[in-house]
């Protein structure tokens, strides 16, 4: 008797039959086989041999072979999905689509592997929506695989078509310039799709070879952009053991789990009926932080955690005798260790390309070894974070990769043990201070890093702990403009600029010159003087170090511009280039929030102008000195008169992160308080 076998990466056998498996040959193209059988050596498609030797790999997914009268042992009553999405749509009339059935149910078996089963029902209203026909499955070959249990499509005169399991197809995963992973996709695309219609699908991924059979890690968010009628989450476990979890934004009444036991198995239920869906504000947190979800743990502390991941990092920050060799050679020249530090961080963010290749679950969560890392001049996040641990190390300075969920995203909860996180950066101690580094950026001098790495909790599995990376100052991120202008007899004006640049301000400008093409640089600062001064003229210009981490950027342009400001008889109103528009804030253009205001990280936004005019010209006026301060930021600015030039100085500081929503309406009044000040701020000459 021949035997059923799927072959990915690794052999697996398996039992029973299947239809639309997929062939991935090693010339690189895939086909598509109703059953596949092997005996004596080959595969057997449809009767036809296949030569083992020429088959790179085998995914299996199992479309639906049910009956429509089996498939409605499954599926939802047709009328109660129309009536549940019309009562939907008469509350929220707005919604591009109602989210009828949202149910998901995680089981974690005795043995370790586990099982997640979707079910899906959305009635489509708008166009936007028309991607709610194609369900995209993400799976491992050698450690999971995936079914489509079911799925349909009701039109809005009640007919429904089946999904043909022809419509299944097994690609690989979308990979970008910088991103080579080992992931494929099953997709289904369901038919008879358009506005008006209902669509529902339930899929089973049942992962059978875990990369580690202990962890395991429940969470659901059960609200989104558009309404929900039921949303529905399941856990279930072996019985004997439990789940700590923790919910955020759940109301009172749906925030406890229904518990139950059976022979074998406990569960965890959690039900939400009637969910508003959220709306997004400027500047608002990640749809994590305002969402209703939970997040769930088999762990109760981080122990098993940090031995597994500290282990697995442990063997790859591994000094050998070219890193050692390489660090030498890149810092014996300099006499200070700050200094030593900043060359091994600028060679690996400008050195080490950042490439994603990953094959397994130890190189995704923990990296390559050091050495790989150097030898191929590329690497991820995680890898480039080894990397430069490990180079520091070479000079004694005590340096760990950490794990990190960047402020761009939702804010992790670290009371709950898991190994969330969305990028690795790498921490040192230097003189009793704790610096963060990320050298998957290329622009930033040290000691600065991504803003959006900025008061974010992280994983030290190696050195065991938990923490917050340090908020900076808003002096070591800031931009401030230096500004000479000098005012001619006849109204000309000659402006002289350059830009004082700290931290991730001064990376995001050199960022952005060193993309640009050299050639176009004078013609984009041509454009600024043109926003400046319609018919101004660039005189001269020097964009340096854009590349020369060692040294601070160098940003300076000068223009000349007629007839600059406005003549009122023998007055004349001259404004600041570019200062009117330098304090828009969108954030608070609303007269109320939902949600906190968010920024990446505190700032300073500044400018110190020099106004030079003709001798006979006398001040006719000058605006208000200001000081307005609040416990979230501050802003100043100040007029004098000194040696005949007058100087205007302004600062505006953020001082924190997030502005909690319950302040909004005083941060709103300090913020326009301050763009009305940036709208008015001109002086007045008399003219001779």
């Amino acid at each position: 008797m021949a035997k059923r076998i799927i072959l990915f990466f690794l052999l697996v056998l398996h039992s029973g039959t299947a239809s639309g498996d997929f062939v991935q040959f090693r010339d690189g193209t895939t086909r598509q086989y109703p059953q596949i059988l092997y005996h004596d050596g080959c595969f057997l498609p449809d009767s036809l041999g296949l030569n083992r030797a020429n088959v790179r790999s085998i995914s299996f997914v199992k479309p639906s072979e049910k009956t429509p009268e089996e498939v409605e042992n499954f599926a939802m009553d047709v009328s109660m999905l129309t009536s549940a999405a019309d009562s939907m749509q008469n509350k929220y009339p707005d919604a591009a689509g109602i989210l009828i059935i949202d149910d998901g149910k995680y089981i974690l078996r005795s043995d370790g592997t586990r099982s997640y089963i979707y079910h899906f029902a959305g009635k489509i209203i708008k166009s936007s929506k028309l991607s709610w026909g194609t369900r995209a499955i993400w799976i491992e070959p050698e450690r999971s695989r995936a079914r489509f249990i079911f799925a349909r499509t009701i039109t809005p005169e009640g007919k429904i078509f089946y999904l043909n399991p022809k419509d299944v197809k097994l690609s690989e995963q979308s990979r970008g310039e910088s991103f080579f992973s080992y992931g494929k996709i099953i997709t289904a695309n369901l038919p008879m799709v358009s506005e008006g219609c209902i669509v529902e699908y339930m899929f089973e991924r049942e992962t059978f070879n875990p990369y580690d059979k202990n962890m395991f890690f429940p969470g659901w968010y059960f609200q989104g952009y558009e309404p929900v009628y039921l949303s529905r989450y399941t856990v279930e476990i072996p019985k004997g053991k439990e789940i700590i979890y923790k919910s955020k934004n759940i109301p009172p009444e749906f925030d406890s789990p229904r518990i139950s036991e059976t022979d074998t198995s406990r569960l965890y239920v959690w039900k939400i009926t009637d969910i508003p869906p959220i709306t997004d504000e400027k500047n608002m947190p990640d749809y994590g932080d305002v969402v209703m979800h939970l997040d769930g743990s088999i762990f109760k502390d981080y122990n098993y955690i940090f031995d597994w991941l500290g282990g697995f990092q442990k063997n790859r920050v591994v000094i050998t005798p070219q890193i050692d060799s390489l660090v030498h050679s890149l810092t014996d020249t300099f006499p200070r260790l700050r200094d030593k530090i900043a060359q091994i961080y600028y060679f690996v963010q400008r050195e080490i390309r950042y490439i994603s290749i990953k094959g397994s679950i130890s190189s995704g969560q923990t990296g390559h070894p050091a050495q790989f890392t150097l030898e191929n001049k590329y690497g991820d996040c995680t890898d480039k974070s080894i990397l430069l641990a490990t180079m520091l190390r070479v000079l004694d300075v005590p340096a760990w990769p950490i794990i990190v969920m960047t402020n761009s995203d939702e804010e992790i909860d670290r009371s709950i043990p898991s190994i969330d996180g969305n990028h690795s950066i790498t921490q040192i101690q230097l003189d009793g201070e704790n610096i963060f580094l990320d050298a998957t950026s290329t622009t930033h001098r040290f000691p600065y890093y991504r803003d959006d790495d900025v008061g974010v909790s992280y994983l030290n599995p190696m050195k065991r702990e938990i923490g917050f990376t340090s908020i900076p100052l808003p002096e070591d991120n800031s931009d401030v403009a230096i500004m000479d202008i000098t005012v001619h007899p006849d109204r000309s004006v000659v402006v002289v600029e350059t830009d004082s640049l700290v931290g991730d301000e001064e990376a995001g400008w050199r960022g952005f010159w060193e993309y640009v093409d050299k050639k176009k640089r004078e013609y984009i600062l041509q454009g600024w003087v043109n926003y400046a001064a319609p018919g101004a003229k660039l005189a001269d210009w020097e964009i340096e170090n854009v590349t020369d981490l060692n040294k601070p950027l160098h940003q300076l342009f000068s223009f000349t511009a007629d007839d600059y400001g406005t003549l009122a008889k023998k007055l004349l109103i001259l404004p600041i280039p570019f200062y009117e528009n330098s304090y828009n804030f969108p954030e608070a253009a609303t007269l109320e929030r939902k949600f906190d205001i968010e920024y990446r990280s505190p700032r300073k936004k500044g400018h110190r102008v020099t106004i030079s005019i003709p001798d006979n010209w006398k001040i006719e006026q000058l605006p208000e000195n200001v000081e307005l301060s609040n416990e979230y930021a501050d802003f100043s600015a100040s007029w004098t008169v000194k040696d005949n030039k007058i100087i205007f100085i302004d600062s505006f500081r953020l001082k924190t992160r997030i502005i909690p929503v319950e302040d909004y309406q005083m941060y709103r009044e300090f913020l326009n308080a301050v763009s009305v000040y940036a709208k008015h701020n001109r002086p007045v000459f008399k003219v001779e």
